[in-house]
């Protein structure tokens, strides 16, 4: 019980004047890598597991369909949850486990 508790001290924020993340995370992207991020995301060979929130508010569903569009191989694993899934329950962890065992 204790590690629920900590958890959700550390992971949950309650803001009502801006969003529950920091948007300016984009900045730290390096802009020299290549000007066209599709570039960069078609030029990996390894397999690619993407996890998908389907209830998330940063990232809606075109995105994700774009990225499959330029990866077809990719692999995408649904979870029912925000943006960033807590991989917690069984639900979201076994189809990755999965994933990484094959």
């Amino acid at each position: 019980m204790a590690t629920i508790h900590r958890y959700v001290r550390t992971a949950y924020r309650r803001r009502t004047d801006h969003p529950a993340y920091d948007p300016r995370i984009i900045e730290s992207l390096d802009e020299d890598a290549s000007g066209d991020p599709w570039t960069v995301w078609e030029s990996i060979s390894a397999a690619i597991c993407i996890v998908y929130g389907t209830d998330s508010k940063i990232l809606p569903r075109e995105p994700l369909e774009a990225m499959l569009e330029h990866q077809p191989t990719a692999r995408t694993v649904e979870v029912d949850c925000g943006h960033a899934p807590a991989l917690n329950v069984d639900e979201q962890r076994e189809p990755i486990a999965e994933f990484f065992s094959e």
